[in-house]
């Protein structure tokens, strides 16, 4: 199984996702750049969410 990684960093408040090119999260933000995305961790009953707008780099 695939997993997507991300990283925080709270001075920028900026979350960097790390997929493939071709994996559908990068090839619909390619299609809506600046739209808007979350990202969700979860452990037990805890959770996180980050909210913005994306976009991607290579």
């Amino acid at each position: 199984m695939r997993r997507t990684g991300f990283t925080w960093d709270p001075a920028a408040r900026l979350a960097r996702v790390m997929t493939v090119a071709s994996r559908r999260k990068a090839r619909n933000v390619r299609a809506r750049p600046g739209g808007r995305v979350s990202v969700c961790q979860v452990d037990g009953g805890r959770w996180l969410t980050l909210e913005g707008p994306a976009a991607v780099s290579d």
